[in-house]
């Protein structure tokens, strides 16, 4: 019984699981009994059928979505809307860990993951990757039944955590397996609440209501009458906190800013004003701490730590992020073939390949595997002509594996050869054999040589050597008369999971159990049904049923087999996918099927039932259908009737459709009674008295003026203000205090002159008489005391420290130190201290040279050196030489020299030279600077001083 797995051009696979004889046509038009003509024709069939295959594929794959809830990490294997992709942990206390790309609220986790019998559970939701606190756990459980299994568990933070990690520790023994497939989060749509989402929030509340309960979340109030703080998106009914801000807000009403470096919508945590993300570049609670700039070219790093996320590139990476990477700064992808994508630095497959690939040869994964090699390099051309060539791979009996195991193709019973075999002779024989990967099992066909009377068990094994009931897939005895080799099909139920697959005999003594070949067909992915003749609805979610063709529906689709389309305004293009209703509408839309229009007046959207909406300033109605008064200030009314919440200047009335009475100040009165608040110049009810002289502003009631014409005070402004008030001269009109001070003056009355040591602006508090800032050499609130004489450039702040440092050999805040003093034999230092209070030195005293943080004595002739082997002058000039070691020559005029041993100052009498070591000839007259020239005595001339003639 052999299938055929043809490998398609692009890399996907269809596989007929009909045996040889049982295929509806044949692939090769050998003892065909109806001719070439009729075996063409049914392999134009069969190619037609591998190109809607192709199509159908391909659409699967462009509109396949990760897991759309999240959308924080889908490149990674917990976040991608995969039940079959996994992240595995082996150690005493294994745990998972996946990163989200922003801080957020859990509320609810489904967690899919493999559970083990006594194994305990901790699910925690982290603000830090490499820190634990026990207020970010989330729930712990411990796993009871008696078998392990793959399981969604669903766990409830209560209260809901904040993070931008969630990770799972499981404990209980030793070398304990943790494999986790995905996190998934759910939660009501907006507008509806409870334990199935299933009752929709009250016509009163904004926007939404609390998904658990159903309180209002918008006003507050019993009835919801009382609108929320301004900043405030929700708050508590009963009190004035509010629960939820608008972006960049926080506080009990929303009256705090966030930190000006929170990314995101720059919002932060309500209470405390932490940000739930940071900026790029930044970290921090507050994310007032800058990232280090060897971070890579983003200058991201972690908000709790800041520690870089990755370095930059010309930083070696010593492993890749997820071993998803590979390359000197991880800048390569792996191999799309290796197992799980996941590949060491080099780029190495450590997992080996996905079926159809080398792996240990290639290293890479790259080579397909499926082709005899004389097809490799037509491997790329066009699909419909490879499935020939692979037909005629076929008839020139090129042999193939057990295709669809792959597996241990060097176990007889996995090499798709049925005259190879295994066999084992006992009371109780038994034949197994090892796959190379855990595999979950639903069907097998096993070919055996049965004996009349025997029983066979087989059963599929997570351990070579032990045996458990619930591993059992079944059991069966050969009734035959005759003893014959046969293909059995076995189907496990439920299905089993495991690394190995035993078949015992039992019945007799001395049994001989042979077995030829473990298969496992079933439809390939894409299709269903007894023949596997139908091809899964292009609605459905990566794969169907391969029984029944029922599926998950892609996200737009629903109904049987998912082959409806969602109305054209669901939220997300998502609907239920038994009813067809949204679940949320595109903003401006409301229904079941969202087919209605929300009311121009609406603010976004409104309710997904009634259609009633939160109105825009200018509309009012339950559904914000008319407009306010256009007398309304601003053009706002309140919503339930439109009556305005003020009026423009001038009008007064529920609807301001009213005109006030007099000459109101700025032409105001009140909304109800049309009364002026204030008169512009006049008294009176309806401002029909005028104001006393000089008063700009009365009572509208009784005599008192409100404000005077500058310089004047008093009940009536009958008073004059100081004449050393500043401004305009203008005063308090009830006490005559001055507003503010001419310069030069303070006191409540302007009447007290500032010190003469203020600065050159004299300019002083009004309050206190304490200057702005001192005259150079001065300090105190006064400018009354004189700074230290070793402040540089004399100028020292208010609380005495200097401004601009200290002289030269002083050191401290105020220059009072001497360098010496802290450093022995320093002359200069900085005035500013290490944390030690020790200064540190910048030059020594004569003869005494800098090393590191001391001063060091030069060798005893030095008069200045830079270190103990270079002096830079030596003693008096009598000496010379690197360390002023050597005498200067006695010939050399007062004995002196220069470094070099250069007699400066000319040399001796009867000597010359640059060293004065030069004896002069007889008869020659010596200058003191002589060094190149001679003259001679009287009577004597040349270089040599020769004796003249007697006649000369």
């Amino acid at each position: 019984m052999t299938g055929l797995f043809l490998a398609l051009g692009d890399g996907k696979a269809f596989y007929n699981p009909c045996p040889l004889s049982e295929r509806p046509f044949p692939l090769f038009p050998i003892s065909y009994p109806f001719g070439l003509a009729s075996w063409i024709l049914d392999s134009l069939r069969f190619l037609s059928f591998i190109f809607l295959w192709l199509f159908w594929s391909d659409g699967r794959e462009e509109e396949e979505l990760a897991n759309t809830f999240f959308e924080l990490n889908a490149t990674d294997n917990l976040l991608d809307g995969d039940l079959n992709t996994y992240t595995m942990s082996v150690s005493d206390s294994p745990f998972v860990r996946v990163q989200l790309n922003a801080s957020t609220e859990i509320r609810r986790l489904d967690i899919t993951l493999f559970l083990e019998t006594g194994i305990t559970y901790k699910v925690s939701v982290k603000q830090s990757e490499y820190t634990s606190m026990e207020s970010e756990t989330c729930r712990k459980f411990t796993y009871s039944d008696r078998l392990g299994s793959k399981k969604t568990v669903t766990v409830t933070c209560n209260p809901p955590l904040q993070g931008k990690w969630i990770e799972i520790v499981a404990s209980g023994y030793q070398d304990i397996t943790l494999k986790v497939f995905e996190f998934e989060r759910f939660e009501c749509s907006d507008g509806t609440y409870g334990e199935n989402c299933s009752n929709i929030c009250s016509d009163g509340c904004n926007k939404q209501c609390d998904k658990d309960t159903g309180d209002c979340i918008c006003y507050r109030g019993e009835k919801c009458e009382e609108r929320c703080p301004g900043n405030c998106l929700s708050c508590d009914q009963n009190d004035f906190e509010c629960k939820r801000c608008v972006d960049k807000w926080y506080g009990v009403n929303c009256e705090l800013n966030c930190s000006s470096n929170c990314g995101g919508n720059g919002s932060c945590d309500i209470k405390t004003g932490n940000c739930n993300v940071c900026l790029t570049g930044y970290f921090g609670s507050k994310c007032n701490q800058r990232c280090s700039e060897n971070c890579d070219s983003s200058n991201i790093c972690d908000q709790s730590t800041g520690f870089c996320q990755s370095c930059k590139a010309d930083v070696e990476c010593m492993e890749c992020k997820n071993n998803l990477y590979y390359g000197k700064t991880c800048d390569l992808t792996c191999n799309t073939a290796c197992i799980n994508k996941t590949c060491d630095i080099t780029g190495y497959c450590k997992e080996g390949c996905e079926d159809a690939y080398l792996d240990a040869v290639r290293s890479k994964c790259g080579i397909y595997h499926g082709m005899d090699a004389r097809v490799i390099n037509i491997y790329k051309m066009d699909t419909a002509f490879l499935v020939l060539v692979l037909q005629l791979l076929y008839i020139l009996n090129i042999p193939q594996a057990n295709t669809f195991f792959q597996l241990n193709a060097t176990d007889n019973l996995l090499d798709g050869d049925l005259n190879t075999y295994t066999m084992s002779v006992n009371d109780s024989p038994f034949v197994r054999s090892q796959l190379n990967a855990s595999t979950e099992i639903r069907r097998l066909d096993i070919t055996l040589f049965q004996e009349t009377g025997i029983t066979y068990k087989v059963s599929v094994k997570q351990s070579e050597y032990t045996s458990m009931e619930s591993e059992i897939c079944r059991k069966f005895t050969y009734s035959d008369r005759l003893s014959s080799k046969k293909t059995v099909t076995v189907t496990c139920n439920p299905p089993l999971q495991g690394k190995w697959i035993e078949i015992v005999a039992s019945g007799s003594q001395d049994i001989t159990l042979k077995v030829f070949e473990f298969e496992r067909f079933e439809c390939s992915d894409g299709t269903y049904g007894e023949n596997c003749s139908n091809i899964c609805s292009d609605g459905c979610n990566k794969q169907c049923d391969k029984d029944t063709g029922d599926c998950i529906c892609k996200n737009g689709r629903w109904g049987q087999f998912c082959k409806q389309t969602c109305p054209l305004f669901c939220s997300k293009n998502e609907c239920n996918s038994n009813t067809g209703n949204c679940y949320s509408c595109t903003a401006g839309y409301y229904g079941l099927q969202c087919d209605n229009e929300c009311s121009f007046g609406c603010q976004k959207s409104c309710n997904m039932t009634s259609g009633s909406c939160l109105c825009k300033p200018g509309y009012y109605r339950s559904n914000c259908s008319l407009k306010c008064s256009s007398n309304c200030l601003d053009g706002e009314c309140y919503q339930e009737r439109g009556i305005c919440s003020a009026c423009n200047n001038g009008s007064y009335g529920d609807f301001c459709d009213l005109k006030c009475f007099g000459d109101c100040n700025y032409d105001k009165c009140h909304k109800g009674t049309g009364i002026c608040g204030s008169c512009v110049k006049e008294k009176g009810e309806k401002c029909e008295e005028r104001c006393p002289d000089n008063c700009l502003f009365c009572d509208q009631n009784d005599l008192e003026c409100k404000r005077c014409v500058d310089k004047w005070y008093g009940v009536n402004c009958e008073l004059n203000c100081f004449s050393n008030c500043g401004g305009n001269g203008s005063c308090d009109i009830k006490t005559g205090n001055c507003n503010m001070c001419l310069t030069g003056y303070f006191g409540s009355k302007c009447n007290q002159r500032c010190s003469e040591n203020c600065d050159s602006s004299n300019i002083c508090d009004q309050s206190t008489g304490f200057c702005h800032s001192c005259k150079a050499g001065m300090y105190g609130p006064k400018c009354s005391e004189y700074c230290n004489s070793h402040c540089r450039n004399s100028t020292c702040s208010s609380n005495r420290p200097c401004a601009f440092g200290c002289e030269d050999g002083w050191f401290g805040s105020q220059c009072n130190y001497k360098c010496s003093v802290a450093i022995l034999n320093c002359k200069q230092c900085d005035s500013k201290v290490t944390q030690d209070n020790v200064p540190v030195c910048r030059q020594c005293a004569d003869r005494w040279y800098l090393s590191g943080t001391n001063c060091l004595n030069c060798p005893e002739n030095c008069s200045f050196c830079l270190s103990d082997v270079e002096c830079m002058e030596c003693k008096n000039n009598l000496y010379y030489g690197k360390t002023c070691d050597l005498t200067c020559n006695t010939a050399c005029i007062n004995k002196t020299c220069d470094i070099t041993g250069y007699c400066k100052e000319g040399c001796e009498d009867g000597k010359y030279g640059g060293k004065c070591d030069q004896d002069c000839v007889e008869h020659c007259i010596i200058w003191h600077n002589s060094t190149n020239s001679l003259e001679c005595e009287a009577g004597y001339f040349g270089e040599s001083c020769q004796m003249c003639l007697k006649k000369c």
